[in-house]
């Protein structure tokens, strides 16, 4: 029985959520605190980010124009098409209206300063008003909250004279305001919203150091005068408790020496919170609505620019100290025992990568690797080690507990370089093939964990070295492509073909795909199913690509991310592994980077289940599948009496359905216990085998329906079960992705 189903058109209407920018792209992750003082930072609220611009590397030195921002557990360098010059000593604050953060002026060296504006919506820096304030440093800007604009004040100017000019800015244009109460010329000071009062709050500044200004919407007030003397600090509202939190700066005698305290506004005076951090000099601070707590990000230390992050949730400030661990050129694989990246380098040391931080395990001694191109490397799923081939005819095993070589077993004769390598998952073996640097090699080479054996085969892959393979689960079949026939020129004789090994033969496929190529890496995206390849070298003088490719057992597709990971060159420049973390859904780039690159769908399909089901029988995915946009989806019930009937019922909403909220008791329709979980929109017959029921819903290809979920219910026929002889199921969300 088939049992695909389309979704019908009135359902797919419902369930449209807009349109999206992309499907699958690369993103940076930042291996240590971004370092820079006198940078600014706002937050984000549309996207829960908190965002950092700017900044320089010492007190008056040249600035950066690198925008990152810090979800909660880690920083990521967003790829930028465009981004302002670079600059320091400017103004940011976040427009919650056109959920945009607005960047204004700035130092750019010492005496240029400048007067551009710029919105940052989370893509992308757009440039917007030509006109404006006059150029300028070391203002301030915040959301005016009954205005409904942005409001700026003063700053210094290129030749070091104090301003005192009030200006807002619409999204469209600045418009210099003239209030009937002016405050006096001041730089070095900070300003906040604070939306529990609808004020503007702006504190401090040389000239002005103890005063607390508020702003209304149409007037300045002096609100205080004896609130902590202080320039060049950092202000922030804490919307949960309704106070401004003030940070650090320096007295109006000596500004650059620091003061390292705290201090809250609740609308009628300052109140101290005692001491604060002692690294941060100039740095900003912004409110993370989503985690309840004001980061305090940038500033100088001692000796030039700091690295910890600090974060203050009303009670206590907690530290995230800088990365101490970097990355060089290695192998990559993706050790789901621990669920962690894993990178093996030159001198035998273990990094690994979880998402957020590397680490180090501790070992009592490594394998010595005098050349990246001596080696292989894979993990072994069922044995849950990850297997090193080395060229010496060596085979070393690593897990949590350190390496171990294995001896007393037949080995890989001749010993050969650039071999590929990968582990076969439905013939429990790791697969070797080829390498070699004179002569090349094809023969097939198979590790049960004990002992080698050498593949019998009649058709074989051309000799070659450096081409690179991939486990496709799903097809449960190891893909080879590219590499370099012999020849007397080491940067030459590329290959761009394709081969599949079934476990007993190797099959080429006659398909098109990327330029001939070796040391490119390829990973199976098993969330996507797909092989991903990205990079390697593809021509002579040891050139590098940066080009992505996807291979789905039938087509290779170039993909055209936003951004890429750049080309390297040289001997390991153009070396370019991948690893598959299964545990986030990502293709994990981490060898030779200063960034963790990170490839995956922009938005990746997902299941949950919800709600309890009555009796037995459990709704889940098939065999994990997941509901991408152009595909079917299957989805299990199980266990149901022998051979019951079944029904799917599925709708755009589990929180109401008809005007009633959702889950609903029916227990007057004689089924207790049960309930229903998803509005039943429509329906569908399952195909019942034994005690399994299955259908298979296909997600037509419209990318308005990213980001959307479905909900789904099933129903089985139990006589014995209550007076209806019906059992309802559990919840299953499918939200829908692009891959």
């Amino acid at each position: 029985m088939d049992t695909r189903r389309a979704l019908p058109p009135f359902l797919v209407a419902l369930l449209i959520a807009g349109s999206t920018t992309g499907q699958t792209d690369w993103g940076r992750v930042v291996l240590s605190f971004p370092q820079a003082g006198a940078a600014r930072a706002a937050y984000d609220a549309s996207r829960g980010r908190v965002v950092l611009f700017g900044g320089s590397v010492n007190w008056n030195g040249p600035g950066t124009n690198q925008t990152y921002e810090w979800d909660g557990v880690r920083w990521v360098a967003p790829p930028l098409a465009a981004a302002p010059v670079a600059r320091s000593h400017h103004a940011m604050a976040y427009d919650p209206v056109r959920r945009r953060i607005v960047v204004f002026g700035g130092q750019q060296a010492p005496n240029l300063h400048l007067n551009d504006t710029w919105e940052y919506d989370g893509a992308n820096w757009i440039q917007r008003a030509a006109s404006g304030p006059s150029a300028r440093a070391s203002h301030a800007m915040a959301w005016d909250p009954v205005g409904r604009r942005l409001l700026m004040f003063g700053g210094v100017d290129a030749n070091y004279a104090t301003l005192f000019d009030t200006w807002a800015f619409d999204g469209v244009a600045w418009t210099r305001l003239t209030p009937a109460n002016q405050p006096g010329p001041r730089w070095g000071h900070a300003m906040a919203v604070d939306l529990r009062r609808g004020r503007v709050v702006m504190h401090g500044g040389l000239s002005a150091s103890s005063e607390t200004w508020t702003w209304d919407g149409s007037d300045w007030t002096l609100a205080a005068t004896d609130g902590p003397p202080r320039t060049q600090h950092s202000m922030a509202f804490d919307n949960r408790r309704g106070v401004v939190l003030l940070y650090g700066g320096g007295p109006l005698a000596y500004p650059y020496l620091p003061i390292y305290d705290a201090w809250e506004w609740d609308g009628v005076r300052w109140t101290s919170r005692g001491a604060g951090p002692t690294t941060n000099r100039i740095p900003d601070m912004a409110y993370d609505e989503a985690r309840g707590e004001s980061v305090l990000v940038g500033g100088f230390g001692s000796w030039g620019t700091i690295a910890t992050l600090h974060a203050f949730d009303g009670a206590s400030w907690r530290s995230v100290p800088m990365q101490d661990l970097a990355t060089s050129t290695g192998m990559t694989v993706f050790d789901s025992g621990i669920g962690k990246t894993v990178s093996v380098e030159l001198s035998g040391r273990v990094l690994l990568w979880d998402g957020i931080r590397l680490s180090h395990p501790s070992a009592s001694f490594s394998p010595y690797i005098l050349d990246l191109r001596d080696c292989a490397i894979t993990y072994d799923e069922v044995r849950r080690r990850l297997v090193l081939y080395w060229a010496g005819q060596a085979t070393w095993e690593w897990e949590s507990s350190g390496w171990l070589e294995r001896i007393n077993m037949n080995r890989v004769t001749p010993g050969r370089k650039d071999a590929a390598m990968t582990y076969d998952l439905a013939r429990q073996r790791v697969v070797l093939f080829g390498g070699g640097v004179e002569p090349r090699r094809n023969d097939t080479w198979l590790y049960d964990g004990t002992r080698w054996t050498e593949a019998v085969v009649s058709q074989r892959p051309a000799l070659r070295r450096a081409a690179t393979m991939a486990y496709d689960a799903h097809r449960q079949r190891v893909v080879l492509f590219g590499g370099q026939v012999y020849s007397s020129d080491i940067d030459t004789g590329l290959l761009a073909d394709t081969w599949e090994w079934d476990g007993s033969a190797w099959t080429q496929l006659s398909v098109p795909g990327p330029t001939a190529r070796q040391d490119h890496g390829m990973a199976y995206d098993s969330a996507r199913r797909r092989v991903v390849l990205f990079g390697g070298k593809t021509a002579a003088n040891m050139r590098g690509a940066n080009d992505t490719w996807e291979f789905d057992g039938s087509a290779w597709t170039p993909r055209l991310p936003r951004f890429s990971p750049p080309a390297g060159v040289g001997v390991y420049g153009a070396f370019a592994p991948l690893a598959f973390d299964s545990r986030r859904g990502k293709i994990v780039k981490l060898a030779g980077t200063t960034y963790v690159w990170e490839y995956g769908s922009v938005s990746a399909a997902s299941t949950s289940t919800y709600g309890a089901a009555c009796g037995a029988p459990t709704l889940t995915p098939d065999a994990a599948a997941r509901p991408w946009i152009g595909a079917a989806f299957p989805v299990l019930l199980a266990p149901v009496p022998n051979n019951a009937p079944a029904i799917l019922v599925l709708g755009d909403s589990r929180s109401s359905f008809q005007g009633r909220p959702l889950p609903i008791d029916l227990g007057n329709l004689q089924m207790p216990g049960c309930q229903l979980h998803a509005a039943p929109q429509w329906s569908v017959a399952m195909a019942t085998a034994n005690t399994q029921a299955s259908a298979s819903l296909v997600i037509p290809l419209v990318p308005s329906l990213i980001d959307a979920s479905i909900y789904l219910q099933a129903f089985t026929a139990d006589p014995a079960a209550n007076a209806l002889g019906l059992v309802s199921s559990n919840g299953l969300q499918a939200t829908f992705g692009a891959r």
